[in-house]
């Protein structure tokens, strides 16, 4: 055998060659050798003791939400959760039947939260619990009475949609510390409750976010006994579930106080400093999404129990209201909307902040150039299917107060906003926006980047159509009737829809200077407004004449 070349190889063991030997053959001399020492990097997240490299978009994004502090989104928190073998994908099969194709969920239950290996001969923790055969799946057709409520929820474990729309729906019927005493005082499995509860906070984490559902939910950890959790790996999942669920929680409450302080905060009167109508687009989505991805599903359904509520206390006396059994649960639905009532106030803002900036202008030719500003800005927000944000434009450039401005209108090329409007043409129900919103779904479903996945829906209309859907399902719930359960599936879907656009990743940065002026500018009035537009261009008829009197009168009297 010939020796390495002096080039910079390095000579063979006793073990080497004869492998190489073994590999090439006979008639074959090994002439020269050089070995490469290769490291590969990558960073790993460690979950459970279970390493998950961070690679791909996801990856990506896991390790933004770290560096920033931020909540991931539900659809990420899943991934981390299967790869990490905490939850497990649920597995579908489909039977094909002429036309017909049907699918049945089967169970998915929490894995094991250790990393260890378990005996084979041990229950496995992912093992789907034996249905008793007295149980059967709620009926559909059948509405569930209040007092049947917690059996009929705790039986659904093997439909997990139907069970997703129970625990949605509960809130009608109780609280999340009543609810976690009635199913305490049932007689139901160890198994079949941590089944049920373990979802529930996977789902709905908000519910456990005050230190009474807290420590209600500890305590029935705390009851389950026996062979199900002593000593096996489902004692751990438990610890690691309200240790997740803790932080969750804890994110939460920040993201809430963040919201409040912001609303809370006194605003800064400034011109509009906006000139870039894409950056302008694509900042106001990322604030939408920003919004949207804090909307959980339940605060709709405490919306509806809110509009139920203040209709009852309007017609009931004091004492009789706490009479009745759904009272607590109500109260409590009713004051747990504070990311959605946020979210309707950034539309408000946005509209009343178009109108300001068009009318603080006192010169005819730059309100001209900030019309035609906020209707190219309007266009960008359709191309990047940010909806809410687009309508939000078109309603601030439909003010009174803009709208009057006939001299500033006469120089704005006008097929340039009609297009827009009939955006917001409320003809067929809508059925422009509709169409246009519909093409923007097909694109997302099949779209590969995540500028062309987001979809952010116009969101009054959005809930619009809820309400709409509630009243024709002549859906009523309430203790003597119960909960109609196709009804509850019916609107449960059309909002399990919404939690899919509001999950997507938003793929813009934030442009410091354009979040300013949108979310810390303050805007006018309507009685600012008004004057400032009869200031701009002086008022036509007597109606306008009177009212212009009426508040310059005020607005001297104020200066002084």
């Amino acid at each position: 055998m010939a020796g390495a070349s002096s080039g910079g190889g390095m000579a063979l063991s006793a073990e080497e060659e004869s492998l190489v030997r073994t590999l090439l053959g006979p008639g074959h001399e090994i002439v020269s050798v050089e070995k490469e020492v290769k490291i590969h990097e990558e960073e790993i997240l460690f979950i459970n003791g279970k390493p998950l490299a961070l690679e791909g978009p996801q990856g990506e994004e896991i390790r933004r939400c770290l560096l920033n502090g931020t909540i991931p989104s539900q659809d990420l928190i899943n991934h981390l959760l299967e790869e990490a073998g905490l939850i497990l994908r649920p597995r579908q099969t489909v039977v094909q039947c002429d036309s017909m194709v049907v699918v049945s969920h089967k169970e998915t239950t929490l894995a094991s939260a250790t990393s260890t290996t378990t005996n084979p001969s041990s229950p496995s923790t992912t093992q789907v619990p034996e249905e008793r055969p007295d149980v059967k799946s709620p009926d559909p057709e059948k509405p569930i009475s209040f007092e049947d409520f917690p059996r009929k929820l705790v039986h659904a474990q093997r439909h997990p949609e139907m069970q997703h729309t129970l625990l949605l729906w509960s809130r009608y019927f109780y609280s999340p510390v009543q609810l976690l005493s009635c199913l305490q005082r049932g007689s139901h499995s160890d198994k079949e409750l941590y089944s049920l509860v373990s979802r529930w906070a996977l789902w709905f984490p908000e519910d456990f976010g005050h230190e009474e559902a807290m420590e209600s939910l500890k305590l029935l950890f705390n009851g389950l006994s026996g062979p199900f959790l002593n000593g096996t790996a489902d004692f751990h999942g438990t610890s690691h579930l309200l240790q997740t669920l803790s932080s969750h929680l804890s994110g939460l409450k920040k993201q809430e106080h963040k919201a409040q302080s912001q609303l809370n905060q006194a605003k800064e009167s400034m011109l509009c400093p906006l000139n870039d109508s894409l950056a302008t687009a694509q900042e106001l989505t990322r604030i939408e999404m920003r919004h949207l991805n804090l909307i959980s599903s339940v605060e709709f359904v405490n919306v509806f129990i809110r509009d139920a509520f203040k209709k009852r206390q309007a017609v009931k006396e004091e004492d009789t209201q706490k009479m009745d059994p759904l009272f607590q649960a109500h109260s409590i639905a009713s004051n747990q909307t504070v990311f959605y009532d946020n979210y309707v106030n950034w539309f408000n803002h946005l509209s009343y902040l178009v109108a300001t900036s068009i009318c603080e202008c006192s010169r005819k030719k730059n309100r001209v150039i900030r019309i035609e500003f906020w209707i190219e800005v309007a266009r960008k927000c359709v191309e990047l299917a940010n909806f809410n944000s687009m309508m939000g434009i078109i309603n601030g450039l439909g003010q009174p107060p803009v709208t009057r401005l006939k001299k500033t209108w006469s120089k704005i090329q006008g097929e340039k906003f009609s297009v827009l409007e009939h955006q917001l043409d409320p003809t067929s129900n809508f059925r422009s926006y509709r169409s246009t919103f519909g093409a923007a779904i097909s694109r997302s479903e099949n779209a590969s980047d995540s500028i062309q996945r987001i979809v952010i829906p116009f969101f009054s209309l959005f809930v619009k159509d809820l309400y709409f859907a509630k009243e024709t399902q002549h859906m009523e719930v309430s203790a003597d009737k119960g909960l109609p359960v196709t009804q509850a599936q019916h609107i449960a879907n059309k909002i399990m829809e919404f939690a899919r656009w509001k999950d997507l990743t938003c793929p813009y940065q934030k442009d410091p200077l354009i979040a300013h002026y949108l979310l810390k500018s303050k805007p006018m009035t309507e009685e600012e407004l008004d004057y400032s537009s009869f200031l701009n261009e002086p008022p036509m008829c007597s109606f306008e004449k009177s009212k212009y009197k009426e508040l310059k009168a005020k607005f001297k009297t104020s200066s002084i």
